[in-house]
């Protein structure tokens, strides 16, 4: 069986952030559940640390990043890939 990453960009989602990660986590295919954080100025940062704080079994699955630029999360990409 084979397991994916799924990358959730977000940007003041404050208000969807909650329940999009609660579907996503109740999938057991995704391995790895990685919010790129855009800048947000609401609380999108510290909802999705709430989460992956409270819920055990998501600190790993559910990954937190501040992307600063496209170039970054370009590289990052790249190296998940292991190209």
């Amino acid at each position: 069986m084979f397991t994916l990453t799924v990358l959730v960009p977000a940007f003041n989602e404050e208000k969807t952030i909650s329940e999009s990660l609660d579907r996503l986590r109740k999938h057991d295919i995704f391995d790895k559940i990685l919010v790129l954080n855009d800048g947000s100025t609401d609380q999108t940062v510290e909802i999705v640390k709430k989460i992956a704080k409270d819920d055990n079994r998501t600190t790993e699955k559910v990954q937190f990043f501040k992307i600063l630029n496209l170039i970054f999360f370009q590289i990052m990409l790249l190296s998940m890939m292991r190209i």
